[in-house]
């Protein structure tokens, strides 16, 4: 039962923790401890919902968790969603049964709030998933079309306070605008906190100087009461990510890194402000100023590392390097972000559709399976919508755009947790685990000494001493370690070509103890082999229908004859399909035209169908109603260094080659892998993910190098993938780097560099533990002022950095040579 109650003790609302009114509301329980008061039908609404289907535990994670919600939700404003085209622009895809769309929802604030929406199936059936991307502020969400509309789910949303933020007029900003936004506010905090640093730093001067306080102690009033003014932005403003951490670290019962760190920042604020207000001191502002200086400056640096390289865990690292506009009858290989709406191009075989687009050419079947998990091929005919993330399987396709690739409903799809395989940075679980420790035992001795010099020395002297003890040990200097040494060592690396994910890849590239290499594009140049034809030749017809069939494959390989023969007009295909790691197969002019392997094209075991050279190159069959009309012949070009770079990373890696081309050239990878190398050849995708687990599961850290889409899964796969790419400032393959093929000479030496990096960090791990005995050790006797703790604790930060960023240059002049590159 719920009456209306008039109390005037102050009581504050179930649902969103707000005060209520002389006037609220009061659904009575069992017992009067049960009761529930609430500040108005809306918050009570949303209990009840929540409490009809069970899902009460929402109160047990968080006090209070909910957001207030007095005005009733008008279910008539939500009317224009039941508009086609204004669902069409939301919806990131529909296949007439599920329709899945992306919501940003600014009240989502805590664990509660993640917990109820990721259940939001508990309160209609229809919604078949809901997760939420907490950083981003984003829900993404799966309904039955046949159950339930878009416009129902938007009204249950905001029935339960959590209304979608949607604003038609911005559907078509760039994706990752939450993104920038962090990027922004950072950047606000950093810059807020040095400014206040200088200019404490600057009416600090006085006590610097050591004027006489008594006749300087109006100025030094003033100039202390400033000093506050000052610090109070950085500590409320620019610090408040790590009290949030610290925060959340304790309601999850978990001592975080940044639990220490936070209360060393409320030490020495408390502390300051008491010594000045009290006269007996000028205080620490500019120490904790110069503290959260140092600490946002490590975590911007990682940000700003990389502008120009994006790593979104999305589907768009899976996208081809280059898509092929069609453009007054011509063929124009252009990068992604050059692709604007209206724009024709090309999808050929297991070719990803890199943007919404309608079909305008040719006979559409998609493999929807990225997006929706089934791989049953979808029929699309002429007109159709098709969506970004589907796969055509079949002949080439011809697609006109509507919406940038950066628009695609894969940009959110893939940053879902379920798609991606996170990797853990053990550095910064060790920094973890050690403030687990660290935290418990600074409080531990600074009460104890803080007890001993009490019943010793007074309390004053106590108090100093509890006071210096927190000031000295707080461990940001640790903090700092990881984030400047590898930051920094990742601004190297990307001056030298290898642009890396995160910090976290270079700590799983020290560990790595074999090295798995793909062929084609990787250890050969793309582009750069020689073409021939051996056989008993191609008349002008044929040509057109190999021209024809090699047209509809993206594969290297079928570029290349493609390109050879760029002078002859191709036909209309009326049947194709691609068999991985063996050929194509199409039907040109009432031709079956059969590329590929000598198995598929038809050439018997043991049998010489065709006079002419190939020693240990990379022969594609050609065979045409049957009759096997000869080969393309391809002379690779190795890439250069590629002899010494194997020869030194045999050293400390063991090494295996694996490759779906023949085995042609096996004699000469023998003469560079070694003969204890693996050497695998005629291996289909699978086989190649197959093979990387098989590694992993004898317990190696496996790192992974290849060029192409059939590499996806082993690069997953790797411990950590690597894309050797020609052009970085396309999308490359999945990967945890891309590594700059006019640099792979340098692979071994840049892989040497990250493990001696690693080695830098735990140098720096031990200088800031070194750092920290020797200062509790004088802290604890009394012979360390808060003060001189307090200049101490910022120069060990700076210490830790400034070794970082020495280090980890004069390690790159030594491993990488002098070359002015940073």
């Amino acid at each position: 039962m719920s009456v209306l109650l008039q109390v005037p003790v102050k009581t504050n609302c179930y649902h969103c923790g707000l005060a209520c009114e002389t006037n609220h509301i009061k659904i009575e329980g069992t017992t009067p401890a049960d009761d529930k008061y609430f500040c108005c039908e809306g918050c009570k609404s949303v209990y009840e919902i929540l409490n009809a289907n069970d899902l009460c535990a929402y109160y047990t994670l968080e006090n209070a968790p909910g957001t207030t919600y007095k005005k009733p939700v008008a279910a008539h404003k939500f009317d224009y969603l039941n508009n086609e085209a204004v669902k069409r622009a939301l919806v990131n895809f529909s296949d007439g049964k599920q329709s899945k769309v992306v919501f940003s929802i600014p009240q989502i604030h805590c664990s509660s709030c993640i917990w109820l929406l990721e259940n939001l199936y508990k309160l209609n059936p229809a919604i078949t998933h809901s997760t939420v991307n907490f950083p981003r502020k984003e829900l993404y969400l799966s309904f039955n079309e046949a159950e339930t509309t878009l416009r129902e789910v938007v009204i249950l949303l905001a029935s339960i306070g959590y209304e979608p933020d949607i604003r038609l007029g911005n559907l078509d900003s760039p994706a990752g605008q939450p993104g920038r936004q962090a990027a922004r506010q950072l950047a606000f905090k950093l810059g807020l906190a040095g400014f206040c640093f200088g200019n404490i730093m600057l009416l600090s001067f006085p006590e610097y100087l050591g004027l006489n306080k008594q006749t300087e102690s109006s100025f030094s009033q003033f100039f202390g009461i400033l000093n506050i003014v000052l610090s109070l932005p950085v500590v409320l403003y620019s610090s408040s990510y790590y009290f949030s951490s610290a925060v959340s670290g304790l309601r999850q019962r978990t001592l975080n890194i940044d639990i220490p760190i936070a209360l060393g920042i409320v030490v020495l604020f408390a502390r300051s402000v008491y010594e000045i207000v009290t006269h007996t001191g000028a205080g620490y502002l500019d120490s904790l100023a110069g503290l959260v200086f140092f600490l946002l400056t490590g975590r911007w640096f990682q940000q700003k590392t990389y502008d120009s390289i994006s790593f979104e865990r999305d589907y768009k690292s899976y996208f081809p390097v280059s898509a092929t506009r069609i453009q007054n009858s011509q063929e124009q290989s252009v990068s992604l972000n050059e692709l604007e709406p209206d724009d024709v191009i090309m999808v050929r075989n297991e070719e990803l559709i890199p943007a919404d687009a309608v079909l305008v050419k040719g006979e559409a079947r998609i493999d929807y399976s990225f997006v929706t998990g089934e791989s049953e091929p979808v029929h699309k005919p002429a007109g159709s919508l098709i969506y970004a993330g589907g796969r055509q399987i079949g002949p080439a396709i011809e697609l006109r755009l509507v919406k940038k690739v950066q628009q695609s409903y894969l940009t959110q799809l893939w940053n879902n947790d379920a798609f991606t395989g996170a990797r853990h940075s053990n550095l910064t679980l060790l920094v973890n685990q050690t403030s687990r420790i660290f935290t418990p035992f600074i409080l531990t001795v600074a009460l104890v000494a803080g007890g001993y010099w009490y019943v010793a020395s007074g309390v004053a002297f106590a108090v100093n001493v509890f006071t210096a003890v927190l000031i000295i040990a707080c461990p940001c200097a640790l903090a700092l370690a990881s984030p400047f040494t590898l930051g920094n060592a990742m601004r190297i690396l990307g001056r030298y070509g290898f642009y890396l994910k995160n910090t976290a890849v270079i700590e799983q590239i020290a560990q790595v103890k074999q090295i798995v290499f793909d062929k084609t594009g990787t250890i050969t140049q793309a582009g750069q082999s020689h073409v021939t034809f051996s056989g008993n030749g191609l008349t002008p017809a044929e040509e057109q229908y190999v021209k024809s069939a090699v047209g509809q494959s993206g594969h290297p390989i079928s570029r290349q004859i493609s390109h050879a023969l760029a002078q002859v007009l191709p036909l209309p295909v009326s049947s194709y399909a691609e068999t991985p790691g063996q050929g194509i197969e199409a039907v040109v002019n009432g031709q079956t035209v059969r590329i590929g392997s000598a198995q598929f094209a038809g050439v018997l075991p043991g049998e010489q169908p065709v006079e002419g050279e190939g020693g240990g190159n990379t022969k594609t069959f050609v065979s045409i109603n049957g009759r096997i009309k000869g080969y393309y012949l391809f002379k690779n070009t190795w890439r250069r260094g590629l002899p010494d770079v194997l020869r030194h990373l045999s050293e400390n890696y063991r090494l295996s080659l694996i490759s779906g081309d023949n085995d042609g050239e096996r004699q000469t990878l023998h003469g560079f892998f070694g003969r204890a190398a693996d050497l695998l050849f005629n291996q289909t995708p699978q086989n190649k993910l197959n093979y990387i687990g098989k590694l992993r599961s004898t317990g190696q850290a496996v790192l992974m190098l290849g060029d192409g889409l059939n590499d996806a899964g082993a690069l997953k796969q790797a411990d950590v993938g690597i894309a050797v790419s020609e052009n970085i400032n396309n999308f490359s393959p999945a990967c945890d780097a891309i590594l700059q093929a006019s640099e792979f000479e340098r692979l071994h030496l840049l892989l040497q560099y990250c493990r001696t990096s690693v080695k830098l960090v735990r140098m720096a791990f031990l200088i800031s533990l070194c750092y920290n005995l020797a200062g509790l050790s004088i802290a604890v006797q009394g012979w360390l002022s808060p003060l001189v703790a307090a200049i101490f604790m910022p120069l060990s930060s700076v210490t830790v950095v400034l070794f970082g960023f020495i280090a980890t240059n004069i390690a790159a002049r030594k491993v990488l040579g002098k070359t002015g590159r940073f």
